[in-house]
């Protein structure tokens, strides 16, 4: 009689087979689960603000040298100095610098210029050097000493804040104004160098005389809509990321219309600019971004507080359901539920809550035997939400929109139950079904 062969499996042979069906499996659900673009939950405004460059007018003076020579400043640049205070000299030939004695507390000055200086140097702007120059001279000069041989001096003829630098700007209309003057690049006002030859009628410096400043923009039909019921507005200067605040009004010069932003605070900071990269911040509304198109609408059972119990093992919330068995034997199962919004209806029900439908049926009958209350679930609500993917299949999360225009909305953080930053949600919730398995393209993830 002929025997069968026999077949001969090792734990080898079955862990390599085991492996070769799972991976058969998976790339089959690979292949087949459903694919959808996914968005990462972003912070910020609803829009982009509007930016643009603005002219810079102040209360300003220039004041010229009355006769030829070489100017020597006896002070910092950007100065505030009161009436009297002598600003300047002229002298017939450059004077060297003579160090005076210098104590501890000049010492420490000049260390702290130089340091200040090297930190905040930028090699597009090599003319800020000569504020340093300014800075350690007005240190080290024997003021006394250069003042006995100028051959005529300057001295503040009102308090202000005295500048080293001039342009042909100080003077300017606002109906002077054309659209060509903003188009201007990297301007900033000339700086006026120490121990330079003038001549009369030179500038030699300028003295501003208020802490009330302006700017000044072009505006389009569209941006008017925007910022007109704006009477103040914030405006961040790009420049440095400050912010001021300040009152907004507008006018015409010939067909162009302008926006004009009177400020009372910060002008020191930009005293040397007469042009300035800004935005007009009027999207104060943030939160977290998403697309409209994520936006689902989800309805729910509404069942009231009063049925509200902690049951189980660790003690969540619930409601007790009433059941009755094939004999007709009445009894309550707790049934644990995710409340995932309440809202308080009128006097008679009090606060409901929002309850996932899959938890209970139309009909049902919930119970609070302690008060002796009686529910029958039939009364539905709706919410807003978004699908969540963070673990791979399609979770719905409820939001609040605060905003929202026609691609994308503006929702609260810190929702119960909700989302949050850098989650990822479906992008077009429309494309699936809640507590589907998903597989998401993580592509143009952020705005």
């Amino acid at each position: 009689m002929r025997t069968r062969p026999r077949i001969h499996l090792n734990i080898g042979t079955v862990i390599f087979g085991a492996l070769f069906i799972y991976l058969i499996v998976s790339f089959v659900m690979f292949l087949t689960r459903s694919q959808v673009d996914a968005y990462q939950v972003v912070y910020g405004p609803l829009t982009g603000n509007d930016t643009c460059t603005a002219m810079i007018l102040r209360n300003e003076d220039v004041i010229r040298a009355s006769s030829d020579g070489y100017v020597n400043y006896f002070m910092a640049n950007n100065t505030k100095a009161t009436k009297g205070k002598l600003v300047c000299g002229i002298t017939d030939e450059v004077i060297p610098v003579q160090s005076k004695p210098l104590d501890s507390t000049e010492t420490k000055d000049l260390r702290k210029i130089a340091y200040d200086s090297s930190k905040g140097f930028d090699p597009n702007h090599f003319d800020e050097v000569y504020d340093m120059q300014y800075d350690l001279l007005g240190v080290l000069w024997d003021v006394s000493d250069i003042s006995s041989q100028s051959s005529s001096y300057y001295v503040v003829s009102k308090d202000g804040i005295v500048s080293f630098s001039a342009d042909d700007y100080c003077y300017m209309n606002e109906r002077e104004f054309n659209t060509d003057l903003f188009k201007t690049s990297n301007f900033s006002i000339p700086k006026l160098v120490n121990q330079e030859h003038v001549e009369n009628g030179d500038p030699l410096y300028r003295i501003v005389n208020s802490e009330e400043w302006y700017i000044y923009f072009p505006i389009t039909d569209r941006q008017t809509i925007r910022l007109a019921s704006e009477g103040r507005i914030r405006v961040k200067f790009l420049k440095d990321g400050n912010t001021e605040t300040g009152s907004l009004s507008f006018f015409y010069v010939g067909d162009q219309r302008y926006g004009k932003i009177t400020f009372y605070s910060g002008m020191i900071r930009y005293v040397d600019d007469r042009f300035a990269d800004v935005e007009l911040v009027t999207n104060t509304q943030v939160g977290l971004k998403i697309p409209v198109s994520a936006i689902v609408t989800k309805e729910f059972y509404l069942i009231p507080e009063s049925l509200l119990v902690e049951g189980g093992e660790d003690r969540n919330p619930g409601f007790y359901r009433q059941v009755t068995d094939k004999d007709g034997n009445v009894s309550t199962e707790f049934v644990e539920c995710t409340l995932y919004s309440s809202v308080y209806l009128n006097e008679t029900v009090g606060t409901v809550y929002y309850v996932d439908k899959s938890n209970f049926s139309e009909g049902d009958i919930l119970v609070n035997e302690y008060e002796h209350i009686r529910y029958t679930i039939k009364e539905t609500g709706t919410l807003n939400g978004v699908y969540s993917i963070n673990k791979g299949y399609a979770l719905f999360r409820k939001i609040v929109v605060l905003d929202q225009n026609d691609e994308y909305a503006i929702v609260e953080t810190n929702t119960g139950y909700g989302i949050t930053l850098y989650d990822y949600i479906v992008r077009d919730a429309s494309t699936v079904k809640e507590e589907s398995i998903l597989y998401s393209r993580h592509s143009n993830v952020k705005e």
